[in-house]
């Protein structure tokens, strides 16, 4: 897991929830998949592109809620400033949809459906890019009923190429 930073939209350089800067021109992305070599390669893809700014990265999706959140809860509270969230979300989150460290029981993971829906319940306006193993065209139907705008998915396949990545990472981005 790998810490990085984002930046305020419209300045040079923009501060998201973190401390690193986004370059002007660049979007910011975040990547949550318990994958390694293909958070590896998402990072490549989308940074060699000099379109976008991987910021950080998180292998659950449990560590990435945990710390996105925390990261805006004061010391005098225990509840997330939405206000400082909404202003510092990254452009693009690129979730998969099973990106769980919990142990396999009876109860269901969080799936990053769920994250995504969390942060845009709170007023959070990010582009979602759902990675998963499944071809499920049903599933895009569904994100879309509930959020019109910013969704995207991606299905992991031996056949991925980097155009594919690059236009369902732009494809998500909400104008």
């Amino acid at each position: 897991m790998r810490n990085s930073a984002h930046v305020g939209k419209g300045s040079p350089h923009r501060i998201i929830g973190y401390n690193i800067q986004v370059r002007a021109g660049r979007k910011s992305v975040v990547i949550v998949d318990d994958d390694s070599d293909f958070v590896e390669v998402m990072r490549l893809v989308l940074e060699n592109d000099d379109s976008w700014e991987v910021v950080d990265t998180f292998d659950s999706l449990e560590s990435f809620f945990a710390n996105f959140t925390s990261r805006f809860i004061d010391s005098e509270s225990v509840v997330p400033d939405v206000t400082k969230m909404q202003d510092r979300s990254p452009d693009l989150i690129v979730l998969d949809v099973f990106a769980s460290n919990k142990p396999a029981t009876t109860q269901v993971p969080l799936t990053g459906f769920q994250v995504a829906l969390a942060l845009r319940d709170l007023g959070l306006q990010f582009g979602t890019l759902i990675v998963t193993s499944m071809h499920s065209p049903s599933l895009l139907s569904m994100l879309q009923g509930r959020h019109k705008d910013g969704w995207a998915y991606l299905v992991k396949s031996a056949d991925l190429t980097s155009s594919d990545i690059l236009h369902h990472a732009n494809k998500a981005l909400l104008l």
